[in-house]
């Protein structure tokens, strides 16, 4: 029986599968407009880059901006501040 690629065990943290949901890092972002606060999706994973489909169309950027959405931000469907990180709080 052959294991779902989702389902596989990484051996790496900042490893990214394609259709990962991720968020672009706080300082990446560094107090850019609100598009950027979306849950973004992976489309092609390279070896210090990360492809992702934001809603205006891709961007490519270094691995290093990019971090896996928690689970409170995929419920929020978006992008939550350090501060809701902290406290739990989803509005």
């Amino acid at each position: 029986m052959s294991t779902n690629l989702t389902q596989q065990p990484s051996n790496n943290n900042d490893d990214f599968l394609i259709g990962d949901a991720v968020v672009l890092d706080e300082s990446f972002r560094n107090g850019a407009f609100e598009p950027f606060d979306e849950l973004c999706y992976v489309l092609e994973v390279y070896e210090h880059m990360v492809c992702v489909l934001i809603r205006f169309g891709k961007l490519t950027l270094s691995k290093k901006f990019v971090r896996n959405a928690s689970i409170a931000e995929l419920n929020a469907k978006r992008r939550l501040t350090a501060v809701e990180l902290a406290v739990g709080e989803v509005s």
